[in-house]
């Protein structure tokens, strides 16, 4: 997860949403900061020179492709689930010629 604030930044609510997101899929969650970002980048590839000058939001998405394309993983928003999507992850896993899989979101 990259959160580009401190931990101490974090709301109760988001914590929370954390907290719920780790009990349903359960997989592991690390929790990245901008600093942990840069410093571990030098050591696999370096940033596009255009980095510094993307709004927050698109550094997060950045980091996203970044984290992913370098380390493999999957990526799922902070929200509520109204379903089980660990049998995406498990689709994905099972079919290494896959590179992505997405998921419908169900309208609530």
């Amino acid at each position: 997860m990259y959160w580009h604030g401190s931990p101490r930044t974090f709301s109760r609510n988001k914590a929370e949403m954390v907290r719920k997101a780790i009990s349903i899929f359960r997989v592991e969650v690390k929790i990245i900061n901008h600093e942990i970002f840069l410093a571990a980048s030098q050591d696999y590839a370096p940033l596009h020179e255009g980095f510094q000058y993307l709004a927050l939001s698109h550094q997060s998405d950045y980091f996203r492709i970044y984290a992913m394309h370098h380390f493999g993983g999957g990526y799922a928003d902070i929200k509520h689930y109204h379903y089980d999507i660990r049998p995406y992850f498990k689709m994905l896993y099972d079919n290494p010629d896959k590179d992505a899989m997405g998921y419908p979101e169900k309208i609530v």
